[in-house]
């Protein structure tokens, strides 16, 4: 969770999952963010708070959700 609170402010925003992919390199689209968001995000505040994070990493499908969502050429590899 701290990872992806990159401001760490408590919560994950948009705003912190666009500085992460920016970090790592990446260049993930507005709508991949908003999915990653919106998948765990159970009080559609526009916020992922801890508590939220746990329900959907504890979820058997979150993982292979995350990872479709950031295989945008679906070729099974998530490359940089």
């Amino acid at each position: 969770f701290s990872v992806m609170d990159y401001d760490k402010d408590g919560v994950i925003t948009k705003l912190d999952l666009q500085n992460l992919y920016l970090e790592l390199g990446e260049d993930a689209s507005d709508q991949t963010i908003e999915d990653l968001i919106a998948f765990a995000d159970k009080t559609k505040d526009g916020r992922v708070t801890f508590d939220e994070f746990c329900i959907c990493m504890n979820s058997g499908l979150s993982v292979r959700f995350v990872f479709n969502i950031i295989d945008q050429d679906r070729d099974g590899n998530i490359s940089q």
